[in-house]
């Protein structure tokens, strides 16, 4: 069925409905910046006043530093608690102005708490003292400046109450120094709010942008003619096409190379792993160890509990083995119930260790829809260039070390 072609694209909207649309999203999403932020905020100001009230303990009377250390501690508490109430109502409640308003309140709150550290925790006698509290008061300013940047409302009631009150504090100590310090502290305050304007006015013509883009984005969309259409669904049916090629030589390449049960390398892709890491010890001159893992009485395990259980165990193993195993360990399947390890050891102590960490994957049962299944495992070890120099002779003397492990098990 040929597909009808879509109707003209409707008129732009008035300019007028459009520009308020446009100013809703921009004050929701600048909304969303606040309280994105609003975390590394509360923390920031957790971490300072507990630095600053550490600072001023011996100085500032201990009752007024407790005081103000538990109003700051609450007053972020209430903030952390607001943000992670607006990121679960996110998407659902459409009160912005509301969540605004709350964010502007503790904001306002933490900031009155910040402008009265200025007055409340301001040593007299302490000069060095004076100037930490600048520095954090400061500080804190700064890092309002890019965390509330994105509404005026949220950085002047921070920043203004954090400010003034320590500037204030310091012109009216009287002498020169501190009338200079007042007078710098009033200038950063200003140069601060100043330069947080300016951030302000950047993020919303760039959130402006962003909304113009997208609503040109979609004008253009609704302008595609039948033609663009058809071009389109062709050339998706090609890329499912290519795609599904892609997957079934994948999972073709992947089978040739790979046990179907477990999804470990098979014997033909072990063969080209061990072919690697024997070139690469002869390069580096360190030994690899080939270890050959034989199931003991898995025949027993399938004629009790059925293949069905027996293959659960043999994925159940894999999954044992390969935790105990370096991320450039191999594990291959060669057989029924036979798997082997290449691994590369600075010596034979290295391969001994390899399998006193493997022997621990068999010693608890294997719990499998219900039933606990016990079986064992026969290990041999042969090591390169001391057991051979080619894969099948170091394959056959493992394996031979692992029959004799075998029949000492019997007795």
């Amino acid at each position: 069925m040929t597909p009808s072609v879509p109707a003209n694209p409707a008129p732009a909207e008035a300019t007028q409905p459009t520009q308020d649309r446009r100013k809703r999203q921009v004050y929701a999403e600048q909304i969303r910046l606040l309280y994105t932020n609003a975390n590394a905020g509360v923390w920031v100001t957790v971490f300072a006043a507990t630095l600053l009230s550490y600072l001023q303990w011996g100085i500032i009377l201990p009752p007024i530093v407790l005081a103000w250390l538990i109003y700051m501690l609450v007053t972020s508490s209430v903030r952390f608690t607001l943000a992670r109430c607006y990121w679960r109502a996110a998407g659902t409640d459409t009160n912005t102005r509301g969540w605004a308003h709350t964010f502007t309140i503790g904001t306002g709150l933490s900031g009155m708490g910040w402008g009265a550290a200025g007055v409340l925790l301001y040593p007299e006698a302490q000069l060095a003292n004076q100037v930490i509290l600048a520095f954090v008061l400061g500080g804190m300013m700064l890092g309002a400046g890019s965390v509330l940047a994105a509404r005026p409302e949220a950085f002047l009631a921070f920043i203004i109450p954090t400010g003034l009150p320590v500037s204030v504090r310091f012109l009216l100590q009287g002498d020169d120094p501190h009338l200079a310090m007042g007078l710098l502290a009033t200038i950063f305050t200003v140069a601060t709010l100043l330069t947080t304007w300016q951030i302000y006015v950047t993020v919303r013509s760039s959130l402006n942008l962003r909304f113009e883009n997208e609503d040109l984005v979609v004008d253009l969309q609704n302008a595609k003619n039948h033609a663009e259409i058809l071009n389109q669904e062709l050339e998706i049916r090609v890329q499912v096409r290519t795609a599904e090629l892609q997957d079934a030589l994948a999972k073709n390449e992947h089978l040739a190379s790979h046990d179907a049960l477990t999804g470990m390398p098979n014997r033909r892709l072990l063969e080209d792993r061990l072919e690697q890491a024997l070139a690469r010890a002869d390069r580096q001159h360190h030994k690899v160890a080939i270890l050959v893992l034989d199931l003991d009485n898995f025949k027993e395990v399938n004629d009790t509990f059925g293949h069905r259980v027996g293959d659960l165990v043999l994925k159940s193993v894999v999954t044992r083995v390969i935790a105990r195993l370096r991320a450039s360990d191999t594990l291959a399947r060669t057989g029924g119930d036979e798997f082997t390890v290449v691994a590369d050891v600075a010596d034979a102590l290295g391969a001994q260790v390899l399998v006193s960490v493997l022997e621990p994957a068999f010693a608890l049962p294997f719990e499998v829809e219900g039933e606990l299944v016990t079986t064992g495992a026969s290990i041999g070890v042969a090591l390169y260039p001391d057991d051979g120099r080619g894969a099948d002779d170091l394959r056959a003397a493992a394996d031979k070390v692992m029959y004799v492990a075998k029949r000492c098990k019997k007795g």
